[in-house]
């Protein structure tokens, strides 16, 4: 067993598992505990019997942490049982190149309960990825060109999509209408996140999640403003209204569309309401317009 504490830099040469059942723990006794991958570096796990976990414990807000930087790869350097990276703590992808979990000889399972934070770059995952529901992929969107402004996960295969998407703005950026964003590619996915956790946006914009087949992908778009408009059978005319959080909605009503009355102020607004015109059928015209109050 190698059990390391304080900081640890993978810089000039591997770390392997050679002889039975190896585990590489990454605890907390100093105030910052930090492994990186670094400058092209391979982490191996070469087996001749059992296998090896690495394992990130987080029991301090700054430890449990795996930096992997530049165009590092976990890799079974001889085939055998599967080894398993297993993360309850952080592993964090900096700078705009690829860190790749193999899937030669066998491959690297990549077990996940705690935190994947993608401030740049790829992290390919070729080999088995068990993500737990308590699991979190972070983004952090700096701007709209992919590896070197926001990381992005990829899987050449199934992609199993489950916990906690949580996005984050960085350098100033602020997207507008229209940008996109492909936060995770793959063939095919199962699942979806389960949680979302978004910046505001500026008035008159709002996010939009996208399962494709080829990508998970985040749109910035107008807000869908009116949605399922309906006379009903008592003359009542009903229509949902939706829209960025606000401190009021006035909701007004017009018969020639130049001449506007206030027909109801809902306060606060909190991004959805169900509008309802009771007076409808005794209009031959009836035009609606909703004011936001910030």
């Amino acid at each position: 067993m190698s059990s390391v504490h304080g900081r640890w830099d993978l810089r000039a040469s591997p770390i392997r598992s050679a002889r039975g059942y190896t585990v590489f723990i990454i605890r907390d006794s100093f105030s910052r505990c930090i492994v990186r991958l670094v400058t092209g570096r391979t982490l191996r796990s070469g087996l001749t019997v059992g296998y090896g976990v690495f394992t990130l414990y987080p029991s301090k807000p700054s430890c449990g942490t795996f930096l992997a930087q530049n165009e590092g790869q976990f890799f079974n350097y001889t085939g055998g049982p599967v080894p398993l990276f297993n993360n309850s703590g952080i592993f964090r992808k900096t700078t705009g190149t690829t860190t790749t979990f193999s899937s030669g000889n066998g491959g690297v399972n990549f077990t996940n309960s705690g935190i994947v934070d993608l401030q740049a770059g790829t992290l390919a995952i070729n080999a088995g990825y068990f993500p737990s529901a308590a699991s979190q992929l972070k983004v952090v969107l700096a701007g709209t060109t992919p590896v070197t402004q926001f990381g992005r996960e990829l899987f050449p295969g199934n992609a199993p999509l489950t916990g906690t998407l949580q996005v984050t703005l960085s350098n100033g950026f602020i997207p507008a209408n229209g940008s996109s964003f492909d936060i995770v590619g793959y063939a095919a996915h199962t699942g979806q996140f389960t949680a979302t956790q978004l910046p505001p946006l500026p008035f008159g914009s709002t996010w939009k999640i996208e399962y494709n087949s080829a990508a998970v992908t985040l749109r910035v778009v107008p807000p869908q403003i009116i949605t399922a408009p309906v006379i009903l059978a008592n003359g009542h005319f009903q229509m949902i209204y939706n829209g960025p959080a606000a401190s009021a909605a006035i909701f007004q009503g017009s018969t020639n569309l130049i001449d506007w009355i206030p027909l109801m102020t809902n306060s606060p607004f909190n991004g959805s309401f169900l509008f309802d015109d009771s007076l409808a059928s005794s209009y031959t015209n009836r035009f609606y317009q909703l004011l936001f109050v910030p």
